[in-house]
């Protein structure tokens, strides 16, 4: 009997060995699976790609090139036409009488022969002459107003026959002729810096002489028949 007791005392030892050798190698396994997670803390480098982000702002360059643009732009062609000021009274150059609020001057050559002289135009309001009787404005020096537009109606027979237009610095148009009775025929424009316009209803003949100059856009308009042909 007692090699008996004996015999199982040792079996018990044997089996609390066995459960410290298990505890053990789960404590080891346990230590390998916090050594592999460390591993995961790598995944850090990921930052870098953070790092690429930041030099894709080298995009600023492109700000430059919209400052060049605007730089083109302001080539364009010509000023906006501009609305002069309201005035207190029309002058007397104004034989046409003037806008309801004297910014527009109109000059009246509808008598035959009756504007064949200098015929200015007042400072400060826009201007329009029409000369419209028979040799009105024969030989006519007119003379536009500083920045305002001015325009010239020849529609008279000879009306404008060998007339000259001093454009100024504002835009200016002289305007008449046909085939049949032509009007400008001889007449002259000096341009000034804005837009110089010749119009004609006759053939190239009639249209008025242009000096261009500076002129940011120097042009004619030739309404002419079939038979014509522009310049």
């Amino acid at each position: 009997m007692l090699l008996a007791l004996g015999a199982g005392l040792a079996g018990l030892a044997g089996l609390f060995a066995c459960g410290s050798e298990f505890e053990t190698g789960a404590g080891g396994n346990g230590a390998t699976t916090t050594s592999h997670t460390g591993n995961t803390g790598g995944t850090g480098n990921t930052g870098n790609a953070g790092n690429t982000g930041g030099s894709g702002g080298t995009v600023n360059p492109g700000g430059s090139g919209g400052a060049g643009g605007a730089n083109t732009g302001g080539m364009g062609p010509c000023d906006p036409f501009l609305n002069p000021p309201d005035q207190a009274s029309c002058p007397a150059a104004c034989t046409g009488g003037c806008s309801p609020d004297n910014s527009h001057c109109l000059i009246d050559c509808s008598a035959d022969s009756s504007c064949q002289m200098t015929v200015p135009c007042p400072a400060g309001l826009s201007c329009e002459i029409r000369c419209s009787g028979l040799n009105a404005c024969h030989q006519a020096i007119f003379v536009c107003p500083p920045t305002y537009r001015c325009d010239v109606l020849c529609t008279g027979p000879s009306s404008c026959n060998f007339a000259e237009l001093t454009c100024s610095t504002g835009p200016c148009t002289m305007t008449g002729g046909n085939d049949a009775n032509p009007m400008c025929s001889g007449s002259h424009m000096d341009c000034g810096p804005q837009r110089c316009r010749a119009i004609c209803s006759g053939g190239p003949a009639y249209l008025p002489d242009q000096v261009c100059g500076n002129s940011c856009l120097c042009d004619h308009e030739c309404n002419c028949p079939s038979t014509c042909a522009s310049p």
